[in-house]
C-alpha cells in the first residue's frame, strides 16, 4: 500500500502536497512501529524489513530532500537487526540489500548516501561476503554517477563504507584470501580514489592525507594495488599547487609538502609492497616534478631512491634495461 501510494503521489502534485500537509509519514511511520510491536516476536524478521523497505520507498518518493525521514526508517531498521546478530537467513539478507539498494538508486549523488548516518548501521548488520558485496555497489555507483567527493569528511564517511574492503583488522581471521578476487576488488578502490578530489589544494591535501591513513590499514598485499593512483593524486596536487604560486596565490600546503608526501608515500611503496617497475617509474616522474619546480635538493633525493631501486631490487634483464633508459631519459629532460 506504502509504494503504491508513493507512486501515486509522485504523478501528482497536487497529491503530494495533501500527503505533506497530513504529515503521512508520520502517520505510516507509527503504524510501521505499532505493527512490529504488537506482533513482537511472531512477524518474521523479513516481514520487519519488508515494512521499513516500503516506508523507505514512500520516503523518497514524497520527501526526497528529507534526509531526516530516510534516515529515520534506517535507523529504525538498523535497531530491530541489531537484535538479531549473524544474520545468515537468505530471505532476510536479500530484503537487507534491497533495502540498502533503495538510497543509491533514488539518490544518484552518492554523497548524499554518505550523509545517512543510519546506512552504514544497516549496512554492518550483514555478514561479510554481503556486506563487502554492498560496499562494492557503492563504489560502482560512484564510478557510474561520477560523483567527486570533495570533503574530508565525506571522504571519512566513504571509508567507512569500504572498510571491508581496505582495512585488514575488518577481514574475519577464517576468511580465506582468494589472489584474484582480492586484485578485482584494489583495483575498484583504486579506480574509485580519483573520484576524491578538491580543486582547493589545502583541502585536497587533507583528502590525500585522509585517503592515505585508511589504504595502509590494508597491509602490503592491497597497498600495492592502492597506493599508485594515490601517488598519482598527488602529482596531480603538486602541479596544481604550483599553478596556484604562479598565479599569485599563497596556498597553504606548499610544494615542498606534497612532495614529501610523495617521497614517504613512494618509499612505503617501495619498501613494504616491494613494487619496484612501478616505484621506480613514480620515483622519477617526481624527480621530474621537484626539478619543474625548482626544488632541486628533493629531485636529487627522488632520483637518488630510484638509483638505489636500479641497483638492488632489479635483475631482471629486460627491466634493467627498460629502468635504464628511463632514468637516462629523465635525466635529459
Amino acid at each position: 500500500l506504502m509504494e503504491r501510494l508513493a507512486a501515486y503521489a509522485s504523478s501528482s502534485g497536487e497529491l503530494m502536497a495533501e500527503l505533506i500537509e497530513v504529515q503521512a509519514f508520520e502517520k505510516l511511520r507509527s503504524a510501521v512501529n505499532e505493527v512490529v510491536v504488537s506482533y513482537g516476536d511472531g512477524l518474521p524478521l523479513e516481514s520487519v524489513i519488508m515494512l521499513h523497505a516500503a516506508l523507505l520507498s514512500f520516503a523518497l518518493h514524497c520527501y526526497r530532500d528529507e534526509l531526516q525521514y530516510v534516515n529515520s526508517v534506517l535507523e529504525s531498521a538498523a535497531k530491530v537487526l541489531s537484535k538479531t546478530p549473524n544474520i545468515s537467513d537468505t530471505s532476510v539478507v536479500r530484503s537487507i540489500v534491497k533495502l540498502l539498494t533503495k538510497p543509491l538508486e533514488a539518490y544518484k549523488d552518492v554523497c548524499t548516501v554518505l550523509e545517512l548516518s543510519s546506512y552504514p548501521q544497516v549496512a554492518g548488520t550483514l555478514q561479510f561476503v554481503t556486506a563487502k558485496a554492498m560496499a562494492i555497489e557503492v563504489i560502482n555507483a560512484i564510478l557510474s554517477s561520477g560523483t567527486i567527493i570533495s570533503q574530508v569528511v565525506q571522504v571519512e564517511k566513504l571509508f567507512s563504507f569500504l572498510r571491508l574492503l581496505v582495512d585488514n583488522d575488518e577481514i574475519p581471521e577464517d576468511e580465506e584470501i582468494d589472489e584474484e578476487e582480492l586484485e578485482e576488488e584494489q583495483v575498484l578502490v583504486s579506480k574509485v580514489l580519483h573520484q576524491l578530489w578538491n580543486d582547493d589544494t589545502d583541502v585536497c591535501f587533507e583528502i590525500l592525507e585522509c585517503i592515505r591513513t585508511h589504504l595502509l590499514k590494508g597491509g602490503p598485499e592491497r597497498t600495492v594495488y592502492t597506493l599508485p593512483p594515490l601517488a598519482f593524486l598527488a602529482l596531480r596536487l603538486e602541479r596544481a599547487v604550483r599553478e596556484r604560486v604562479k598565479a599569485g596565490n599563497t596556498p597553504k600546503v606548499s610544494v615542498k609538502k606534497v612532495l614529501q608526501f610523495l617521497h614517504s608515500t613512494l618509499e612505503i611503496l617501495v619498501n613494504q609492497c616491494d613494487a619496484y617497475e612501478i616505484g621506480l617509474r613514480l620515483l622519477l616522474l617526481s624527480a621530474e616534478s621537484a626539478a619543474q619546480a625548482g626544488l632541486e635538493a628533493i629531485a636529487y633525493e627522488f632520483c637518488e631512491q630510484a638509483f638505489i631501486v636500479y641497483e638492488e631490487n632489479i635483475s631482471e634483464t629486460r627491466m634493467q634495461i627498460t629502468a635504464l633508459k628511463l632514468i637516462v631519459g629523465t635525466m635529459n629532460r
